[in-house]
């Protein structure tokens, strides 16, 4: 194959066909737009009291260290979730979440919302 045979291939990007960025950023975009979205109706709640919470702990934390912080909060652990580090727990007051995070929650969620999103069906 010659410089000119591929110059004109049907497989070689062309000039005038858009690149790959002219529609990978927005639809990166987009997905950063939903995920966002997604985590502040999941977010929404969490704050309130008696409210069931799904608080994540550091990834490498144990089943042990992630219910001692909720302990020492002063949490009602309800369950563990699927992993060590994620525990339901019900906020006895409305200073209940900034406890939780100074022992080390990462982040804090609506249980119920929380649920929804990770149900199976079938």
């Amino acid at each position: 194959m010659n410089c000119d045979t591929a110059r004109h291939s049907p497989l070689l990007a062309d000039e005038d066909a858009p690149s790959v960025a002219a529609w990978l950023l927005p639809l990166i975009g987009l997905q950063a737009v939903v995920l966002c979205s997604v985590l502040l109706v999941m977010t929404v709640g969490a704050r309130a009291p008696n409210t069931p919470v799904l608080a994540l702990f550091p990834p490498t934390w144990d089943a042990r260290r992630s219910f001692a912080a909720a302990a020492q909060a002063g949490a009602d652990v309800v369950r563990f979730g699927p992993a060590d580090w994620l525990l339901v727990v019900n906020a006895p007051d409305p200073d209940f979440a900034d406890r939780l995070q100074a022992n080390g929650a990462v982040l804090l969620l609506n249980a119920a919302v929380a649920q929804i999103c990770g149900r199976r069906t079938g």
